[in-house]
């Protein structure tokens, strides 16, 4: 089973499912937003883009229910909430993949026939519950609108340069867990599920 998510430049990820569409075509930097689902079931405010939709839990149900081999496979460059994959015996492997390019996914087929094995380390550390990170505090697409010259750089499209606040300083993913755990303000093993490689 396939879970993917699409996040990159331009667009921030949202802190919900929901159906709003931000996509606007042209603009300074091209055709910039992102549709997030265009499926009634799934808009969920109580889920973040980065957890299993509606959807998606259903079919892993129904996926796990039918064989007691399933290899999921997470196609995102973000790190996602991955808490689900211990809730079902029928899971036995799971496989990151971000951003496969144009032959990744041949080298996917290599690695779940056996013919290569991954033995890859993870970048990102990956929570059980991504809002328990203070960098989530500052997730979103804020719009400077106290600048004449950077309030709308492309009047046609209405394309806004925005900004993020990073408060955080050294203090994100390993750095923070890891410092947070051994200062007692974090149970490690109960908020970490997979540590990056640099833990």
């Amino acid at each position: 089973m396939v879970i993917a998510r699409s996040g990159g430049e331009g667009a921030d990820l949202p802190t919900s499912i929901s159906d709003e569409d931000t996509f606007v075509e042209g603009g300074a930097y091209g055709s910039t937003g992102v549709r997030y689902t265009a499926y009634a079931d799934d808009v969920d405010p109580d889920k973040s883009y980065l957890e299993l939709s509606n959807r998606e839990e259903a079919m892993l149900e129904r996926v796990c229910e039918e064989f007691d081999n399933v290899i999921v496979v997470i196609n995102s460059a973000n790190a996602m909430e991955l808490g689900f994959l211990e809730e079902y015996d029928s899971i036995t492997a799971a496989v990151w993949i971000a951003g496969p390019g144009q032959t990744g996914f041949e080298s996917l087929g290599k690695v779940l026939n056996g013919e290569v094995n991954p033995s890859g380390k993870l970048v990102d550390t990956y929570v059980y519950d991504l809002t328990s990170s203070p960098a989530y505090n500052y997730v979103g697409s804020f719009i400077y609108d106290d600048s004449e010259e950077l309030v709308a750089i492309d009047t046609a499209s209405s394309a806004y340069v925005s900004f993020n606040n990073y408060v955080e300083g050294i203090y994100v993913g390993y750095k923070f867990y890891e410092t947070a755990a051994e200062e007692g303000l974090i149970d490690y093993d109960a908020t970490v599920q997979f540590p990056s490689a640099t833990a």
